[in-house]
């Protein structure tokens, strides 16, 4: 992806964020999102000294993941007028986990001081995610990934500020790495099936020590892939936007086509495969901003910016991450089940 070290990544890029910081969590917060789906979550944070966030900040964390889920949060009064029919409420509500996996209650947050200065301790080596996975385990025991989303705060190689984890021999119809979720996947030699922790998401825990905006909003994108949707320009091409070059040849299907197609082409890796979140190839934060004759929706969740906050999801992407809910590939239909709710102690 982002370097060739990284070909078991997907990356997201540094977005300015200006959602409320003062927000005021209680315990009664979470009854005011009327959410189809729910979903167990727990939050792993590991570093290598005690300077651990409290409670309260995590909670804030999920709240306001929650809200941009749910087309509540503040910005989304002001997105553009060129989308504002086309956004869509995922109707998700991420909770923290009242039960862990041998029944005892728990917050739904693990602190663990792990010996990881860095995922990657040495230059030019796949970050060792299982490595810490089975430190984590040996900690706090197993979360399966198919009971819990796991969000794990770790520090990885530099710039990267949240992922989640792909198999690069795992090809779609097309022949491209498929985005999660799957069933089995093989990291650093691992096979590692759809229970594993590193099925969930992983962001860099220095951003929610130094900039809580930048962290809710890489949870938001991440767990976007994590509900099976690719960025707006697709696969991307070592993480980011293609090339000027890529552009033309982009250009040369859309005229030739007549709009986007699915062929087994270098044109279906670079496409989402969501009809109303118009494809580019430029990182923008111009609204108006217009390729092949469409505008282009800069301020998507699942798109790269410069410094402008990101707001919203098409209600394409909304169907796509509830086709995923619905599809109990990688357990992300068993998740939101009444009985899995019961077992994580969000029914009582």
């Amino acid at each position: 992806m982002k370097k060739n070290t990284f070909l078991f990544l997907i990356f997201l890029t540094l977005f300015s964020c200006s959602k409320d910081s003062n927000l005021q969590i209680t315990e009664d917060t979470k009854s005011s999102f009327k959410s189809t789906y729910k979903i167990p979550v727990v939050v792993h944070l590991t570093n290598t000294t005690n300077n651990f966030v409290s409670d309260a900040q995590i909670k804030k964390f999920i709240n306001s993941i929650n809200l941009d889920y749910n087309a509540m949060n503040e910005s989304l009064k002001n997105v553009s007028t060129h989308f504002t029919d086309r956004v869509g409420n995922a109707s998700i509500e991420f909770v923290l986990a009242k039960k862990d996996p041998i029944g005892q209650i728990t917050t739904g947050i693990t602190r663990t001081v792990t010996p990881f200065t860095n995922i990657r301790d040495k230059p030019n080596e796949t970050p060792d995610y299982v490595r810490l996975i089975e430190y984590l385990k040996s900690e706090v025991g197993n979360w399966d990934g198919d009971k819990y989303l796991n969000i794990i705060f770790c520090v990885p190689p530099s710039e990267t500020y949240g992922l989640v984890l792909t198999d690069s021999k795992i090809k779609d119809q097309w022949g491209y790495t498929e985005m999660p979720p799957f069933d089995n996947f093989e990291l650093a030699g691992e096979n590692l099936d759809k229970s594993s922790m590193l099925t969930g998401v992983i962001i860099n825990y220095n951003t929610l020590l130094n900039n809580f905006n930048k962290a809710t909003n890489t949870a938001t994108h991440e767990i976007g892939h994590w509900l099976g949707i690719r960025h707006t320009f697709g696969l991307g091409f070592g993480g980011n936007p293609v090339s000027e070059e890529f552009a033309e040849y982009f250009e040369y299907f859309i005229n030739s086509n007549g709009g986007p197609v699915n062929t087994n082409s270098t044109y279906d890796q670079a496409e989402d495969r969501i009809e109303d979140t118009p494809w580019t190839n430029i990182k923008s934060d111009n609204l108006e901003l217009v390729q092949f004759g469409k505008i282009i929706n800069v301020e998507n969740f699942m798109t790269y910016t410069i410094n402008l906050e990101t707001k919203m999801f098409t209600k394409g992407q909304v169907e796509a991450m509830h086709n995923t809910l619905n599809n109990n590939k990688g357990g992300r239909q068993n998740l939101w089940s009444e009985t899995n709710l019961i077992y994580t102690g969000l029914i009582e």
